[in-house]
């Protein structure tokens, strides 16, 4: 079996199983399982302290979260700089590790947060609860099919870009999780998580990325959105069969897995292709007999990208303009 094929199989499996523990036990965010499972079994090659690195740095953010939820729920005036420091810290120490993937489970972790979130009337300490168990499950999965479908041949791949974020960088992003707060409690409340987490982990990207990359990465969310569409008509029109709807899912991830592994030119498009997918496919647990309800959270998904995407325009000016003034005073003193 080769290695494209052992990622595939090892990404269709940890979504089935994800899904069926979700499907049979009735836990709540099922989409940050999913998408926790799915960034980390793209990744080729299992490193044990790297997996460790992100369960405590998982549980660190979780537990801000929770206190910060606990401590300002009723306070936007205090809610907001904490929250703006959660994601300055956490970013901080996760670019440590030189791993992007890790940026990223932060994101699913703590883009859920009071004001936007699904657990609106839950307690803030068992909503964030929630949130850090649902991405502790998707990393224990990940684990599992790791060692049963191991890959081979470790010199032959691609290691993990490094990624370390600059203060500029942090504040970007911070200032980027504070907006996309705002923006989602006050356009679209009920799926004002999704403004954030897409928002974020888009957010995450911008200072390294080349245009090339992001118009891959925009492309696999609007064809994930459109597929998640089809799937779901398709579904809702046919059958109700949950060992079906879960075999599908798992196939459509686990191929594009395999595409991602044998075309490394469009692995890019990878990550938010199955976040535009996975995440309006698994929101109820089944297949949803109408999917117009639906389009405000693809709209929020969108949202999220835009305003990071304006916020990092905003920043580039500013520094575009910090630099032609500190060039001008430096010629004046020559």
């Amino acid at each position: 079996m080769s290695n494209q094929t052992r990622i595939a199989w090892r990404m269709g499996a940890a979504i089935a199983l994800t899904l069926f523990i979700f499907f049979l036990l009735h836990i709540p965010n099922s989409f940050r399982a999913l998408n926790t499972v799915a960034m980390l079994c793209g990744i080729t090659v299992f490193q044990h302290g790297l997996m460790k690195q992100r369960l405590i740095l998982i549980w660190i953010s979780g537990v801000m979260g929770m206190s910060i939820d606990a401590l300002f729920r009723d306070a936007a005036w205090f809610y907001l700089p904490a929250y703006m420091l959660l994601v300055y810290t956490t970013m901080h120490l996760a670019s440590r590790s030189r791993d992007a993937a890790t940026m990223m489970l932060l994101v699913f972790g703590y883009s859920g947060s009071v004001p936007t979130s699904d657990f609106f009337e839950a307690d803030p300490i068992i909503a964030g609860f929630q949130r850090t168990i649902g991405v502790t499950i998707g990393v224990l999965v990940a684990i599992v099919v790791f060692y049963i479908f191991p890959v081979k041949n470790r010199a032959a791949i691609h290691q993990l870009e490094p990624v370390r974020f600059g203060r500029r960088d942090l504040f970007f992003l911070a200032i980027s999780a504070a907006v996309l707060l705002c923006v989602g409690a006050g356009v679209v409340k009920q799926y004002g998580t999704f403004v954030v987490m897409l928002g974020l982990a888009w957010a995450i990207g911008l200072p390294s990325q080349t245009m090339v990359v992001n118009r891959l990465q925009l492309g696999g969310l609007a064809l994930g959105n459109c597929t998640a569409l089809a799937l779901l008509t398709i579904f809702s029109a046919s059958s109700n069969n949950t060992a079906i709807y879960i075999t599908v899912i798992a196939g459509i991830i686990g191929t594009v897995a395999y595409v991602g592994a044998t075309h490394p030119n469009l692995k890019p498009a990878q990550g938010l292709f199955i976040i535009g997918t996975l995440v309006p496919c698994t929101f109820d647990f089944h297949p949803v007999p109408n999917v117009t309800p639906l389009f405000p959270m693809f709209a929020s998904m969108w949202i999220g990208v835009i305003v990071s995407s304006l916020i990092y325009i905003l920043f580039r000016s500013l520094d575009g303009v910090e630099r032609f003034v500190l060039m001008v005073g430096a010629s004046q003193e020559a």
